[in-house]
């Protein structure tokens, strides 16, 4: 497999290449053969039952995974953040389709063959670490922001900045519209432009498909067989393709969605071969008609990649790409006819518009000879009936012996709100034996989100002249409660006054896929704001979720009582670890607790003389921080008088502090909490000692006394 490891063509030097492509073939065999459980000897089991995320010990691979199929992306340095998807499991009633490719790797390899593209203003990068191999050489690569990660154990996701644009990719495991069970990839970019300008941004998705050691299948899209160089536009664009070796007894059957509530249908769909893809970052070598051959080589080697067109993104916006890539089901009856039967295994009904929704039948001639006039027949049930007045009956004509036809009808709710219905195709033919399959379409109401906040009015305490607990925590649980699987939940917290976030959280917070009910926990940490002014009293706040594709909004509303904070002016000795001593020195801080529109100061601090003595007289005295300004690195003084010390005839000793901050860029400080000054104290003898304020005015910038209250402090110096 030339085209697919670089190194083995570097390593023909000393070991014969073909050689090393058999033990690697031996060595997959191996590994393919043993459960999943045994190839991951630690394997943690964590809380969600959707999937498990592999322990650190492989640094090469993140892996996220379920009894149905694994995502595994590229952890190193080079080709960062690209993924393959194998089944593990794969469907529960094949035993064919275990530990199989969908999206090539070798084994004992990384994921390096799929890539995604972003085109800004007529450049291209390459989403992820630098390319070292075929496949998206040619584009620039960025920053890496985020490593491959495991996120609560929902999804893998890594982040990096393409010049002004900051791009997530996150993988996870969802329901497949067609097998309904947890066996595909949700494929998601999620697109910010950090820039003060707009940028025409665009976006391009290359899946290098492999179905098992298939690696040519035939893409089926409707009543189609795609085995040539074939493009879709706009409308054009089906729901769903899929892709299978063989209708009797299919050994891998893959399915990429296109279109529906969560998915972001692309502008361009084409399928060609990986050889093409690899080699055009963007724009690509595209011949209609030739086959899937690897270009530049000799074997069949399919691959689709999918375009979302260049469009202007706006400073600060965000735009989402979602595509889903897994297994496909198909019911199947064997026979001279063989009918295979796909659809959607769950509708979601909607009162406000009509929901359609597309029943595909593969139909096979298994026989020696022609099979004459061929006829399909849908048979509906009460809930469903034909979209656009659709003919039920499909004429065929003849069907050569081995030749598959597609047929496709699309039908629409009909007053059906939930359960199952039940639908049946028929194939019929002049020379052949009838046959009939039948499958069940499940109705659901869609998704929705209950949000319940353990504390809808939560308050906090004044403690010591401070707002406790701070951060606070606002814990929602958050659940689906609709009968739809919920592919992507973002949450989100917001507060219109007075409430920020606590240094370090995010507000958004996407948790991707939420299962019809599933529940989790979600937790913020807040805080009051403090500048220009605090607000006090009931403060209100929202947790908000959205989900994918789904207009609705869901909230829960609470409030956090914020009490009033004291205005004080405190003296605080700088306790050691230590009890004092006579002989020893010390610091006391005069300090302003939550003062409001604080300018300048005239205090007066007095205390005995025979107990305490302030070293070093005026000098024994520093400015504190709200009489100091950094500037550029630079400590800037503002007005700073130097302190009187006056020694009374009562042995009192009174220490006059004058400051104000003219001068400063910020003159009026709205809320401070901050240090006036420091006073350096030597212990003179055992006993309690009184610091005690005397006059004291805090005044704004107008001269205008701002109220506050003295908080007077005591020294203990022991023996």
């Amino acid at each position: 497999m030339p085209r697919r490891n670089t190194r083995c063509l570097v390593l023909t030097q000393s070991l014969n290449c073909w050689a090393l492509v058999m033990v690697m073939a031996l060595a997959a065999a191996v590994l393919f053969a043993l459960p999943v459980a045994a190839q991951e000897e630690a394997a943690a089991t964590l809380q969600f039952s959707a999937a498990d995320a592999d322990p650190a010990e492989d640094a090469d691979t993140v892996r996220l995974y379920n009894e149905y199929i694994s995502i595994i992306v590229n952890a190193t340095d080079e080709n960062t953040g690209r993924f393959a998807v194998q089944t593990t499991g794969g469907d529960p009633d094949r035993e064919s389709d275990n530990e199989s490719p969908l999206i090539y790797m070798i084994p004992g390899q990384v994921p390096w063959t799929s890539y995604a593209t972003v085109r800004i203003d007529g450049i291209d990068y390459v989403f992820g670490g630098k390319a070292t191999e075929r496949a998206g050489r040619a584009g620039l690569t960025g920053e890496q922001l985020i490593a491959p990660r495991v996120v609560d154990g929902r999804l893998i996701e890594t982040a990096y900045r393409l010049g002004p644009i900051d791009v997530t990719q996150n993988l996870s495991i969802i329901r497949s519209s067609t097998t309904g069970l947890l066996d595909t990839v949700r494929i998601e970019y999620r697109l910010v432009n950090r820039d003060e300008r707009a940028h025409n941004v665009g976006f391009r998705l290359v899946l290098d498909t492999m179905l098992g050691s298939n690696d040519g299948a035939p893409f089926r899209v409707e009543e189609s067989a795609i085995t040539t160089d074939t493009a879709f536009f706009g409308d054009q664009i089906p729901e769903f393709w899929q892709a299978f070796d063989s209708l009797t007894d299919p050994r891998v059957t893959a399915q990429g969605t296109l279109r529906g509530s969560d998915v972001t249908t692309p502008d361009r769909v084409y399928f060609t071969n990986w050889g093409a893809l690899a080699d055009g970052v963007w724009d690509f070598d595209f011949e209609p008609g030739r086959d899937f051959t690897r270009l530049g080589e000799f074997e069949l080697d399919s691959a689709t990649a999918l375009y979302w067109d260049p469009r202007p993104l706006l400073p600060g916006e965000e735009r989402v790409y979602v595509t889903h890539y897994g297994l496909g089901g198909i019911s199947i009856s064997p026979g001279q006819l063989s009918i295979g039967v796909t659809s959607p295994s769950t509708v979601t009904a909607d009162p406000d518009r009509t929901v359609t929704f597309p029943i595909i039948a593969y139909i096979q001639n298994t026989g020696e000879g022609d099979a004459r006039d061929v006829v399909a027949r849908l048979e509906l049930p009460r809930g469903l009936r034909p979209a656009g007045g659709e003919a039920l009956v499909r004429r065929l004509g003849n069907l050569p012996s081995g030749r598959t036809s597609q047929v496709t009808w699309r039908v629409a709710l009909d007053g059906a709100v939930g359960g199952e219905l039940t639908y049946t195709v028929r194939v019929e033919a002049i020379n052949a034996e009838s046959n009939a399959v039948s499958r069940s379409v499940r109705i659901v109401s869609p998704a929705a989100l209950t949000i319940t906040l353990h504390e809808k009015e939560g308050r906090l305490r004044v403690v010591d002249g401070e707002w406790q607990p701070v951060p606070y925590k606002v814990r929602a649980r958050v659940e689906n409660t609709g009968g739809a699987d919920a592919n992507s939940v973002v949450v989100s917290w917001e507060s219109p006054l007075g409430l920020r976030l606590a240094e370090g959280d995010r507000s958004v917070k996407p948790i991707g896929p939420l299962y019809t009910g599933e529940a989790l926990e979600v937790t913020w940490h807040i805080e009051p704001i403090r500048r220009p002014n605090p607000y006090f009293g009931n403060l209100p706040f929202s947790v908000k979720g959205e989900i994918a594709g789904v207009e609705r909004e869901f909230r829960a509303n609470g409030f956090l009582e914020i009490p009033s904070l004291d205005s004080e002016l405190r003296i605080e000795p700088v306790r050691g670890e230590s009890e004092l001593r006579p002989g020893d020195y010390l610091l006391v801080r005069i300090a302003a607790r939550n003062v409001r529109n604080f300018y300048g100061a005239e205090i007066e601090v007095r205390f005995d003389s025979s107990a305490l003595e302030l070293v070093g007289g005026p000098l024994g005295v520093d400015k504190g921080r709200v009489f100091v300004e950094e500037a550029e690195g630079q400590a800037k003084v503002l007005s700073w008088q130097t302190p009187q010390v006056v020694e009374g005839p009562d042995g009192t000793v009174m220490v006059r502090i004058r400051g104000q901050r003219a001068g400063a860029s910020e003159p009026v400080l709205r809320l401070v909490s901050d240090t006036l000054a420091t006073l350096r104290l030597k212990a003179l003898k055992p006993g309690d000692h009184a610091i005690q304020f005397g006059r004291v005015r805090v005044y704004d910038q107008d001269g205008q006394e701002v109220r506050v209250m003295p908080a007077h402090g005591q020294v203990r110096v022991v023996q």
